[in-house]
């Protein structure tokens, strides 16, 4: 399934600069932990000093946080289950990445 990720700037300059959204193929085995790995190795991010945490959302539901490099011993936080199917938490086509 392709879906498209989108994600909030984090300045002004990446509002006008980076692109803010991004098309994935989500594989049907992929769990929550592999998503969060893809969009991270697409290096599609980009953060600020002052947002230096993005959360991450699908279908109504918050799946886990991405820091910036550096921030929070880089650890990615989970809210779901990371081994889960991500197509079981992605009801839709599309993926938000938000600060908050």
């Amino acid at each position: 399934m392709n879906i498209n990720v989108i994600r909030q700037a984090c300045c002004a300059q990446d509002d006008s600069l980076g692109p803010l959204s991004l098309n994935v193929e989500l594989k049907e085995n992929f769990t929550i932990q592999d998503l969060a790995r893809s969009i991270g190795e697409a290096k599609f991010l980009q953060f600020s000093g002052t947002h230096n945490i993005i959360y991450v959302w699908a279908s109504g539901t918050k799946l886990f946080s991405i820091p910036a490099l550096g921030v929070n011993n880089n650890n990615v936080e989970y809210f779901v289950e990371k081994t889960g199917l991500a197509m079981s938490f992605v009801k839709g086509n599309s993926v938000e990445y938000l600060w908050a």
